[in-house]
């Protein structure tokens, strides 16, 4: 098991301790996000649909862990989630820019990385926000 198996399967066990976790990304998704992450050396990542934060906190945790400079930002509408997020990712929230809306993100802003995983009224626009250099998997 490597490295970001185990760190992945921790964190998966970790979130599914929590409230509300009968949503979240499985622990397969997860390291494979984490090891695309590494590949590709992304830089800044959106999350669309941040839920109760098991992706975003995976990838702010996995970040300092790995000495990895990596911005992220994340929507949700949510009101369930938008309390328990702060919680659940603890010291590692202030880390994640968070947004109730995609319109709410300044049009400036690139990603290397668009992970969609929940609903979002603009999703139209997300294209729109993809790094020039990044991949469009459509």
């Amino acid at each position: 098991m490597t490295d970001i198996d185990q760190f992945s399967l921790n964190q998966y066990k970790k979130f599914c301790s929590y409230e509300g976790s009968e949503h979240i990304v499985s622990e397969f998704a997860l390291k494979n996000i984490l090891h695309l992450i590494k590949k590709f050396n992304v830089k800044k990542i959106l999350e669309i649909g941040v839920g109760i934060g098991t992706i975003s906190g995976s990838i702010i945790k996995f970040s300092e862990k790995e000495n990895l400079n990596i911005e992220v930002f994340g929507t949700e509408a949510n009101e369930f989630c938008l309390r328990k997020t702060p919680t659940n990712l603890g010291e590692h929230f202030d880390k994640l820019n968070l947004y109730e809306d995609l319109s709410e993100i300044q049009t400036s802003e690139f990603f290397d990385l668009i992970i969609v995983d929940g609903a979002e009224n603009n999703l139209e626009n997300v294209r729109s926000l993809i790094n020039p250099n990044g991949n469009d998997f459509n």
